[in-house]
């Protein structure tokens, strides 16, 4: 008996021993997938560097400068939508998630954007992009506007780069019962495995192997689904996305309300914009861009919390536009000096940040501030939510 008890045990050993080793053996696959797929990201953010960098001197001797800013344009675009992708995983691997903001968007000209966004890489491989809308869909939605539109450039970025070239991608966007749907239809990809929603897993070589993970991450966090399926003769391949969709009347009223226009702004001298910054160039470019409407007659910039105060202080400004990192302080330790001073503490004021994590979204909203733009933004939305604000433009 004793030696029965004996030999059961060892085998009961053994086999956790085998189920260790085995558990072992999947960790350090997914290692090394990571680290697979980390080199690639390096090298996908080197090669469109390199690009901006090996352009910049040509633009210096050229004629055909506007050729060269296209390409800066594209390889900046590119950037971008990996670095938040980037970031994305990361999130997603530390268990943590972005907080959803939910407001009313036009749907035609949200879904035009997106396409537009994508036009540069379809013409690259001379794919057309086409695109249905269903005319019993509302004309707004409300929705998180960064997240959808993520959904979207993901998929079609997969689409694009699994079509052959000279093919059509279809995009669809349709109501179905009480949901938004939308459909992304190419040519290719004739393997759909059971982990193509997976992170780290491409199905193209120099794939990332984020782009599908955060799709299927975003639309669960919005309480929607996301699949995959070949058309019956396999020479298709649709994604499809279900999300949640509130009726028009209930969107109508929750559009934001303007404000009334305050005295001050109705002068001859326009607005007075104070901007907190700490890139030197991006300050440049934002004050180009502002002083070219015709509304806004002055830009103050500055990389300082303290030298911004001082400056606001003698001479407040109709708007203020912060970065959430500065040269001495943080923008929610500008925000609360603000709000301490009588005088400057009905300002409007636009947090401009390249990335919050969940606490300081929280903080910033609790603080009230209700306008948060997310680097890189387009300077059309800054001037709409400045519009939006002031009422004046």
């Amino acid at each position: 008996m004793f030696v029965y008890i004996y030999e059961k045990e060892k085998i009961r050993q053994s086999i956790e021993k085998d189920e260790m080793i085995k558990e072992q053996a999947i960790a350090l696959q997914q290692a090394d997938a990571k680290i697979d797929h980390l080199l690639k990201l390096i090298h996908d953010l080197r090669s469109p560097l390199s690009a901006i960098l090996n352009a910049l001197p040509l633009l210096e001797r050229s004629q055909n400068i506007i050729s060269w800013l296209k390409g800066i344009r594209s390889s900046c675009t590119y950037l971008i939508s990996l670095i938040s992708n980037i970031t994305t995983a990361a999130k997603i691997d530390a268990g943590q998630t972005d907080i959803l903001h939910y407001e009313p968007l036009l749907l035609r000209c949200w879904i035009e954007n997106a396409l537009d966004m994508m036009t540069s890489s379809a013409k690259a491989k001379e794919v057309t992009l086409e695109l249905e809308i269903d005319q019993q869909l509302p004309d707004y939605i409300n929705t998180d506007r960064i997240a959808i539109t993520r959904i979207l450039t993901n998929l079609l970025d997969n689409a694009i780069s699994f079509s052959p070239i000279r093919r059509t991608v279809k995009v669809s966007c349709q109501k179905e019962e009480q949901s938004l749907s939308l459909r992304i239809v190419n040519e290719g990809l004739t393997d759909l495995p059971r982990d193509l929603f997976e992170p780290y897993v491409s199905q193209k070589e120099g794939g990332t192997g984020l782009g599908l993970a955060i799709v299927r991450n975003l639309v669960q966090k919005m309480n929607g689904e996301v699949s995959a399926y070949k058309t019956a003769g396999g020479d298709c391949t649709t994604f499809l996305v279900n999300l949640p969709l509130e009726s028009n009347e209930t969107l109508i009223q929750c559009e934001p309300a303007t404000e009334e226009p305050v005295t001050r702004h109705m002068g001859n001298n326009g607005l007075n914009i104070l901007i907190f910054e700490d890139d030197l160039f991006l300050r440049s470019v934002i004050t180009e861009h502002l002083l070219q409407h015709p509304a806004i007659k002055k830009v103050t910039t500055t990389g300082s919390g303290q030298q911004g105060l001082r400056h606001a202080t003698l001479t407040p400004p109709d708007v203020i536009i912060i970065d959430d990192k500065l040269i001495d302080m943080d923008g929610l330790t500008v925000v609360k000096q603000f709000q301490l001073n009588n005088r400057l503490a009905n300002i409007p004021i636009i947090i401009a940040s390249g990335g919050l994590n969940d606490q300081d979204q929280i903080r910033y909203l609790e603080s009230g501030i209700q306008e948060y733009l997310q680097k890189p933004y387009n300077m059309d939305i800054l001037i709409n939510t400045i519009q939006r604000i002031t009422s004046i433009i």
